[in-house]
């Protein structure tokens, strides 16, 4: 094939723009085709412009040219078999910046891994300890030249481009071969190979989460967010590493509960690691749920059904139940609930084996582990007090806590009506410093939180629920602040009519009544057991939700591994 004429001179480099297969096949300066850069060992830049197939345009930086491909008119197929001897060439090293920029496009793509990428927001990383480190402090720390032409990444259009999109495409892919890579490389010269794993290994991790970031905690920058590429292969002493689970599944004083042909069916393996709950309702199929769905104890005999002495035999077994109707074992974790007729009668059980991690969410969805694991960690530091009403948190209706808790101190309550005094009580009592309560419910419950809170103790609780529906319940808004209605002035309303695009003329408007008392919320969902939607600010949100716009969450995905996660945020 022939060889391309540049489509622009631009200062001593040829721009060249590549616009169908043919043009991919032909040469261009000294290169016969795009496929056999490959060969060649130097470095190139590489810089992806739009949000995905076929919209997209893929910029490559070399000593004296730039090459500028327009995927609008070449099929994937062709692209991908043209670019991947390059992509994947372990000769010619990638000179990028931020792959999560490009981690969405390049996804699109469907190519296989990169091979030999330095990311030069790594080595900003390293120096800087800022896992966002900007294009312009990288300009600034290194005493670079100015970039002709700082906005450079534009939307990207149809081709052939505009002279000028050519011209600050051709300079800002010069400008990082030339200008940023050199001084950089030579900074980084002792520690090239594990910039080079950082930079592959994020790569990969951007085309698989489309561009969202995978973040860890830096131990020695006192567990500030950092990028877990770079702590996992250049740091590797400050990854905060994950706590391997261990699970105390004393499974069998449940099965001990239940008459034999009941358990028989839940002591395989697979049955009791998935078990969640065991439901025996009276003259109804004894069943369970079972990793999400309903698993009949007895699936081959329809006819045996839950008789009142299978429940009575249960009930002698627990020793009888609290006024909540919760009861639970000597220093385990399981609870059972009963479900009563109008004449009082135990006529149904709920045998709950406890697994599910949430703070805030519908009921069902485990909040009481997320807090026992809270307490146990803070108890290692703290002095840690768990008021305990249905002995959830640490187990039993014993004297002596369940070992999941650590040293947290567990205060048991009575009666559901005599928590919110024994919150008080723990706080005039016992000076903690760290109070935690499973499940606020009541208003008075809120009136104790918010004067422990007073008294300088930190709380943690779980309640039911997100953010919203919070704001919806009365009785608990003041947990983050509660609501107040304000009468305006006639150029407040006036201003505010305006400001909301002419609506009707409203006097009187909904605030936030005070500061909360929870300033952090964690809002989970069910089934969505490795990601948690953090707000940092729960009086921002709250404020935003009444103004009726959204409010903006974290979203933490846990990796697979446990010891980092993909970091996005969210409006809800």
């Amino acid at each position: 094939m022939p060889a391309l004429d540049p489509t622009l001179v631009v200062g001593s480099f040829n721009a060249y723009e590549i616009c169908s297969l043919d043009d991919l096949r032909c040469g261009f300066g000294t290169y016969p085709d795009v496929a056999t850069l490959a060969t060649h060992k130097e470095d190139v830049t590489l810089e992806v412009v739009g949000s995905a197939f076929p919209h997209l345009q893929l910029q490559l930086g070399l000593k004296n040219l730039v090459v500028l491909i327009d995927c609008e008119e070449i099929s994937l197929d062709d692209l991908v078999a043209q670019l991947s001897p390059l992509l994947q060439s372990t000769t010619m090293t990638k000179i990028i910046f931020d792959a999560h920029r490009m981690g969405a496009a390049l996804a699109s793509l469907s190519l296989p891994p990169l091979a030999s990428v330095l990311d030069l927001q790594i080595a900003m990383e390293v120096t800087t300890k800022e896992y966002t480190a900007s294009f312009t402090s990288m300009v600034s720390r290194h005493n670079l030249k100015p970039h002709p032409h700082p906005h450079y990444l534009q939307a990207f259009k149809k081709p052939p481009c505009s002279d000028d999109v050519v011209i600050r495409a051709a300079v800002w892919t010069s400008y990082l071969l030339h200008e940023a890579a050199k001084p950089i490389r030579i900074a980084m010269a002792s520690t090239t190979s594990a910039w080079r794993a950082a930079s592959m290994e994020r790569v990969t991790n951007a085309m698989a989460a489309k561009g969202v970031r995978t973040l860890s905690f830096d131990v020695e920058q006192k567990h500030k967010f950092a990028s877990y590429e770079v702590l996992h292969h250049l740091r590797p002493s400050s990854l905060a590493k994950s706590t391997p689970l261990v699970v105390h599944e004393d499974m069998g004083d449940v099965f001990a509960l239940l008459p034999p042909e009941f358990a028989a069916p839940l002591q395989t393996p697979d049955v009791a690691a998935n078990l969640l709950d065991i439901v025996l309702d009276l003259g109804r199929r004894p069943w369970a749920w079972v990793n999400g769905a309903r698993f009949f104890l007895l699936p081959k005999d329809e006819a045996r059904v839950v008789c009142q002495n299978d429940l009575d035999l249960i009930v002698d077994r627990v020793g009888g139940f609290g006024s909540d109707d919760r009861a639970g074992l000597e220093r385990q974790l399981h609870r059972i609930s009963a479900v009563r007729n109008r004449s009082n009668e135990i006529i149904g059980l709920t045998i709950r084996e406890d697994k599910n991690i949430l703070f805030l969410g519908e009921p069902g969805c485990g909040k009481t582990t997320i807090v026992r694991e809270v307490s146990r960690q803070l108890a290692t530091k703290y002095n840690v007090c768990i008021v305990d009403t249905s002995n959830e948190i640490a187990g039993s209706d014993g004297n002596i806590p369940h070992m999941c808790v650590g040293l947290a101190r567990r205060m048991m309550v009575p009666s559901l009506d005599k928590q919110a005094a024994v919150m008080v009580q723990v706080v005039q009592n016992h000076t903690p410093e760290v109070m935690v309560i499973d499940e606020i419910g009541r208003p008075n419950e809120v009136e104790a939180a918010r004067t422990c809170k007073q008294r300088g103790v930190r709380i943690v609780a779980s309640a039911h629920g997100d953010l919203r529906k919070l704001l919806k319940n009365k009785p608990l808004r003041g947990l983050v602040g509660g609501i107040q209605n304000v009468t305006l002035s006639d150029k407040t309303a006036r201003e505010q009519q305006l400001k909301n695009d002419g609506d009707s003329l409203r006097k009187t408007v909904a605030e936030r009544g005070g500061a909360p008392i929870f300033e952090v919320i964690v809002e989970l969902r069910r089934g969505q057991y490795d990601t948690w939607r953090i707000i940092s600010n729960a009086a921002d949100a709250v404020d935003a939700i009444l103004s009726n716009t959204d409010y903006e969450t974290q979203v933490r995905t846990r990796t697979a591994d446990g010891n980092a996660f993909l970091f996005n945020t969210e409006k809800l």
